[in-house]
């Protein structure tokens, strides 16, 4: 399979379980970091200038953007970034445009 990494290791169980047999396979994630309550936004919003990056923010009118400059935090493993500053949750992040 294309994109998937496989590694041999032993595994230690703390107790016996009969239908653990040796040379089962198993499918695991490895969860290296977490965090709860956090704005998440797809990668693909997210533009850079002048090595800062930004988003394009649709206004209240729902027609003109605001371009608002953000901090980015964590990657999740499904394009979503974590902000960690510049939108404060309920914008509309615009992610992509259709030009005329």
């Amino acid at each position: 399979m294309q994109g998937v990494v496989y590694y041999k290791i032993k595994l230690k169980l703390n107790t016996l379980d009969v239908r653990v047999k040796p040379g089962m396979s198993l499918n695991i994630d490895i969860n290296t970091a977490e965090k709860n309550d956090v704005i998440m936004i797809p990668n693909r919003a997210i533009k850079i200038e002048n090595n800062k990056k930004f988003v394009d923010v649709l206004k209240v009118d729902g027609i003109t953007t605001e371009k608002v400059f953000i901090e980015t935090g964590l990657e999740g493993d499904e394009g979503m970034v974590e902000v960690k500053s510049g939108l404060k949750g309920g914008e509309k992040v615009v992610t992509f445009q259709v030009t005329k």
